[in-house]
């Protein structure tokens, strides 16, 4: 199994729980099973769930954010953590300011992809060779 699979699991595990917790929680005050309140009771569980995991990304993500700019870290560094920070509020709790600031964000991180492309394409163009000249300025 991958690393990155076998990290998730947990994070699936315990999400799967908050949710399962919320949805026989929003269960418990009333006895009518009615279909349409096992549809709302559902979509309650699924979005506390959903804003749970949220928080845990902005928060962790947060932390790794305030790590790397106390050890001085460049902006293109930060922005990374930033992004995910921004991932999990809008996970939170969904706005238009934070999805055109995600979408900004977003946006700046391929550009500036895009131009350390070009400049490491123009920096690894090998240099023109140098002709041997004597002292009278002419060629060798």
């Amino acid at each position: 199994m991958w690393p990155l699979i076998r990290s998730l699991v947990p994070v699936l595990i315990a999400l799967g729980s908050v949710y399962l917790f919320f949805y026989v929680q929003a269960g418990l005050s009333d006895h009518d099973y009615d279909r349409m309140q096992m549809i709302v009771r559902s979509q309650f569980a699924l979005k506390t769930a959903a804003q749970v995991g949220g928080l845990l990304i902005a928060f962790s993500a947060l932390l790794v954010l305030f790590e790397r700019a106390t050890q001085g870290g460049t902006p293109s560094d930060l922005l990374a953590p930033g992004m995910c920070v921004l991932g999990g509020v809008l996970m939170f709790e969904p706005h238009w300011a934070i999805a055109v600031t995600f979408g900004l964000l977003a946006i700046a991180r391929v550009v500036e992809r895009l131009f350390a492309g070009r400049r490491a394409d123009s920096s690894s163009a090998p240099a023109p060779a140098a002709r041997a000249v004597d002292g009278s300025g002419n060629p060798a």
